[in-house]
């Protein structure tokens, strides 16, 4: 083995006088090496999402995002308000404000609920009413007073937008849950399938808009402070978002203020320019190529990936230092700067090298962590590592050969003396009372493991935030007053298309609703729950006069399908947050506070028993953030704790094999091990837990004691080799290794120990317990390893081995003026091709039958046939449209009259005849999606020309559609009140230039994100008059196809004489065919 080792030094020896000999050629190829890397950072991308963690087949992530998808964002942004006098006239005009400021100014918005517009359902003659609680702040006493009133009727506002006792109130804002797509990318959507899907880092909203958002909102409530108004946020994306943000302000001021006390300990430690600048170098090269080789290799930069620049900082200065410390006390002697560096070399090459193989391996180990973004670090860190250290033995000798270095005296050689004694009074020590040194440290050891014992896994980000932290305190308000800020998610599948329409499993529900806040485990307790069944039931009541007897689940299919469709027609899309599109699968949300993660486990298996048996006939799956996060923490444990475990193993047969004799490879392993538990006893003592932050330590800690051991035994063995003696052996080496290894430990302690003035508790541990493990590391290489060494007997020399002006604004208003006249000619342009939109012959006197099929995002289909007829009252049009099958919504009516007078309402029916009702459908709900298809009432109106104004689209003013030429035209709102009957807030027109039809159109949904993409497959003359016979209308989040509509017109025929004016009644509604 002894041979081995003299092959390995000597050919470090001969790469350090190569690479001096031709410096210019080893740049070179730095150079490029770098460069190529360097030129793969711009494919790097940064995912915090907690999803991160998951591989895209993890069964938990595919779960989460079917649930995102279907009901969008699971958690959401809390503003809560503690007003000083309670729910005053004042307050609720505050309160208005804000909501409506809110609502302009948060990007990304999908939803956002308060008093405001808290939902509120009641009977208005023959009309059900879907409307907002408060459409403006009571101006009365007695207004204020039936707004409280209202309040109480509402169980669901209880711990959600007001607190039990009324004292505080909250507006909850729900981000999109799928990122906007790209206006370039808009005519994608017209497919009739969905494109391949974007990877889910680029899909799903990330930590990056949560933070915008936060910040957003944060902005708004700072307008509103000092009106005697306590304002609390919170909620688990401002919690992530929060505690991303802060992690990152930590980290770009920590990281530069640990840099800077690395430069100042190198520099008073070396006082040389050379002894700063090259290790650094070396570090920002080395981190520089790894960063390349992850754009390379697509892999992101992950919460658990910020690690890695730390430990590259131990790799990169800990070998450079080592080789640098002895070609200086060489040069010093020699005045040679070539033999200097290449006995330098020689002389620690070796170690270098193998503690770079060890810790390697040891961080490979990683790479199959259940993890994804751990099993990353697997693969990155190990390559790091070997790429520092490839900079570290091409670039000093490099380096030194080009640029002069002085040989004088460094600031560690005057300090020799003094240095020296402490060194021979720590060898002799060691060497001569080795059992006492091993005893005390069994001591030290047993009250660290005794200390170690109290160390409990447990994780809970808020406790990283101080306790006067907003955010914290915030949170902890919430939970104590209202119960909760996190949200637990049950999916409910019956197995079958309109499963939900069984009043038994409603009941089941309903039932759920008020036993799971019962439910307790480790002192948690959801605060509510709620369903579908809360929305049955307030309609069931609004049907029955308001009576509050009538505050129960319909008794039939009938009644629940007939009046979810009431529902529905209200305006209201409450229903997709509680049931998808076939209402086969049902949503139970829960509300639970937030704690440590590891103690939600008990208490989800407790929900999880109860829905189980709760649901015996369905099945029951729970999702959310809750869930996801236990599963994170669930397989940090068990990864760490594989993989350290692996690491040791590894690492200890590796040191067996570079030393060359199992009881000294073993033994060296003993204080690799012990600064380990001086870590966990330390960690007792503080009562810090085993978290996501600082069980990631440990790979910094292993790599920290494998190295110093590795480098000691190595120049340990070479002195045992020169002197048979130990006592000679350990001084030597501590008075040059040791040297060095002093140096290391300071300027890294230095670097580490800057992190405990953090504002975040995570920081704080990171830089107390990786400082702290430098020291234990030395202090177990200095006292422990030669003890150990002394109590083996050593017959033979061989050792351990290791590793402008005024003019021109005004000549640019001039040129404007061509270009702001044709834009008016443009948009007078574009009105008069309306204008002939809305003149062409439509048909009059009209019947035709309709095929409606409604296509899930899984492909489920549902079938509706329709009779429907037309007819033209001068400038007004009347349609009527009987369902045929199926059988819950068979005889279903619908009736409409479409008047051009300009500000006359619309009139709409509907007759449900489950409930032998007919109810009117008021204009404010012409946004409701009609008889659960992607086409709303508003739709199948005909749209007043007066009430939009129209553009040429800018990305492009024509297009072809199936062959024929089309002008693309912007349509938006003229007026508040168009947008709010419609739901959309722009339009983008597809007509045809040769007949004047609208063949493709984009609506764009005012909440969620959501588009609407309609498009005329197949239209054909009949009777002279063109005609759409197959239209499909399809609704997509971002790139995602929602749900897909697809109406076919059979049979149509114009000029019936059967079709009058007593034929367009509310009596025949009722009547029926």
């Amino acid at each position: 083995m002894t041979a081995v080792h003299k092959k390995f030094e000597n050919w470090f020896a001969r790469l350090a006088a190569l690479v001096y000999r031709h410096p210019y050629a080893a740049l070179l190829f730095i150079f490029l090496l770098t460069a190529a890397l360097a030129g793969q950072m711009a494919k790097l991308t940064i995912d915090t999402r907690d999803e991160s963690f998951f591989g895209e087949d993890d069964p938990a992530l595919i779960a989460y995002n079917g649930f995102r998808d279907t009901f969008g964002q699971d958690d959401m942004f809390i503003i809560s308000m503690r007003p000083h006098h309670g729910l005053t006239r004042d307050f609720l005009a505050t309160l208005t404000e804000l909501h409506h400021q809110l609502e302009a100014k948060v990007p990304y918005l999908a939803d956002i609920t308060s008093l405001v517009n808290g939902r509120i359902v009641y009977g208005q003659g023959d009309t059900l009413v879907v409307d907002e609680l408060m459409t403006e702040p009571p101006r009365t006493e007695a207004e204020r007073e039936l707004l409280l009133a209202q309040i109480d009727r509402y169980p669901l506002y209880e711990k959600l937008l007001v607190s039990t006792d009324r004292s505080m109130t909250s507006i909850l804002i729900k981000a999109q849950a799928i990122k906007p797509v790209a206006e370039k990318d808009l005519l994608a959507g017209f497919a009739d399938d969905a494109p391949s899907p974007a990877p889910a880092a680029h899909r799903y909203l990330s930590n990056e808009e949560s933070i915008e958002i936060s910040r957003a909102i944060s902005q708004v409530v700072a307008g509103f402070q000092g009106r005697g108004i306590d304002f609390h946020l919170s909620g688990t994306p401002l919690v992530v978002a929060e505690l991303t943000s802060t992690i990152n302000d930590d980290l770009r001021t920590m990281v530069p203020l640990s840099f800077l006390l690395i430069v100042l300990f190198l520099a008073v430690l070396f006082r040389r320019i050379s002894g700063v600048l090259y290790p650094l170098l070396i570090v920002l090269l080395s981190l520089i190529a790894t960063l390349g080789l992850m754009g390379l290799c697509r892999i992101p930069i992950t919460m658990v990936m910020q690690i890695l620049p730390s430990f590259l900082v131990v790799v990169g200065i800990g070998d450079s230092v080592h080789i640098l410390t002895i070609f200086y006390r060489l040069y010093r002697r020699s005045g040679d700067k070539e033999q200097a560096i290449v006995q330098a070399m020689g002389f620690a090459g070796l170690p270098v090298l193998m503690t770079s193989v060890t810790t390697a391996c040891g961080l490979l180990s990683f790479a199959w962590a259940d993890l994804n973004n751990v099993a990353q670090l697997g693969y990155m860190a190990p390559a790091g590592v070997m790429l520092a250290l490839l900079y570290t033995v091409m670039l000093l000798p490099a380096l030194i050969a080009i640029f002069p270095i002085s040989p004088g005296r460094d600031a560690a050689a005057a300090r020799l003396p003094l240095a020296d004694r402490i060194f021979t009074w720590i060898a002799a020590v060691t060497t001569r009372r080795p059992l006492l040194i091993c005893l005390i440290s069994a001591i030290m050891v047993s009250l660290a493991l005794w200390s170690a014992l109290s160390v409990r896994f447990a994780h809970n980000a808020l406790t990283w935030f101080p306790r006067d932290s907003p955010t914290r305190v915030a949170t902890e308000l919430l939970d104590r007053v209202n119960g909760g800020t996190v949200m637990l998610e049950a999916l409910v599948d019956t197995g079958r298309e309109t499963g939900l329409h069984e009043p038994d499993l409603q009941r089941r529900l309903s039932e759920a609703a008020q036993t799971i806040p019962t439910l307790e485990a480790h002192g948690i307790r959801a605060a509510k729950a709620w369903s579908l069944a809360d929305v049955l039931k307030e309609t069931n009541r609004a049907l029955h006069e308001g009576r509050d007897e009538a505050y129960r689940v319909p008794e039939s299919r009938e009644l629940i399908a007939q009046e979810l469709i009431l529902f529905e027609s209200g305006g209201s899309d409450d229903l997709e947050d509680v049931a998808d599109s076939t209402y086969q699968t049902g949503r139970l949300s829960i509300l639970a506070p937030w704690t440590d993660a590891v103690l939600y486990k008990d208490y989800i298996d407790r929900v999880s028993e109860y829905l189980a048996s709760q649901f015996p006939h369905e099945q029951v799956r729970l999702t959310g953030h809750i869930v996801l996060f236990m599963q994170i923490i669930k397989k940090v444990i068990t990864s760490m704790a594989k993989s350290y475990a692996f690491a040791l193993v590894v690492i200890s047969l590796l040191m067996v094999l570079l030393v060359g004799r199992v009881r000294i490879g073993l033994l060296s392993m003993i204080p690799n091990v012990v600064p380990i538990i001086f870590i966990l006893g330390l960690m007792g003592r503080l009562a810090i837990p085993l978290d996501l932050s600082t069980m990631l330590i440990g790979s910094i800690v292993l790599g920290l004691v494998v190295d110093d051991t590795i480098h000691f035994l190595h120049h340990f063995r070479r002195a045992f080799e020169e002197s048979g003696e130990v006592e000679t052996a350990v001084r030597e080496t501590m008075l040059t290794t040791g040297r060095a290894m002093v140096i290391t430990s300071i300027v890294l302690c230095g670097g580490f120990f800057i992190y405990t003035t953090a504002y975040l508790a995570s920081s704080v541990r990171y830089g107390l317990l990786t400082g702290s493990a430098v020291l234990f590391a030395l202090a177990a290489d200095f006292f422990l390893v030669p003890a150990l060494l002394s109590l083996v007997s050593l017959n033979s020399p061989t050792g351990p081995t290791s590793r402008t002006s005024k003019t021109v604004p005004i000549i640019f208003l001039l040129c404007l003026l061509p270009i702001l006249a044709h834009a008016g000619n443009d948009a007078n342009r574009a009105r008069s091709i309306m204008q002939q939109v809305d003149a062409r012959d439509d048909g009059d006197h009209s019947i035709a039958d309709m095929q409606m099929l409604l296509i899930d995002r899984h492909g489920r289909k549902r079938s509706r046939t329709i009779r429907s007829f037309g007819l033209d009252r001068g400038k007004d049009r009347c349609n009527l449209m009987f369902f045929l099958a199926p059988a819950d919504v068979k005889d279903t009516g619908f009736l409409t009259y479409d008047y051009d007078e300009g500000g006359k309402d619309d009139d709409q029916w509907l007759y449900l005849p489950a409930l032998k009702k007919t109810k009117r459908i008021a204009a404010s709900d012409r946004s409701g999606s009609f008889m659960g298809s992607d086409f709303s009432y508003a739709d199948l109106t005909k749209r007043r020309l007066d009430d939009y104004t129209y553009s040429f689209n800018q990305e492009q003013r024509e297009a072809r559609v199936y062959g024929q030429q089309t002008w693309v035209i912007d349509s938006l709102p003229a007026n508040t009140r168009v947008l709010e009957e419609t739901g959309y807030s722009r339009s983008i027109l597809f007509v045809r230039q040769d007949n004047f039809m609208v063949v493709r159109a984009i609506h764009f949904a005012t909440e969620g994100g959501l588009r609407k993409y309609f498009d005329v497959k197949r239209m054909e003359l009949v009777d002279n008059i063109w005609t759409s016979l197959e239209i499909h209308m399809s609704a997509r989040k971002g790139d995602e196809l929602v749900h897909r509509t697809i109406l076919t017109l059979d049979n149509v025929r114009y000029n019936q004489e059967a079709v009058d004016d007593q034929l367009f009644t509310v009596r025949t509604l009722e009547k029926g065919l």
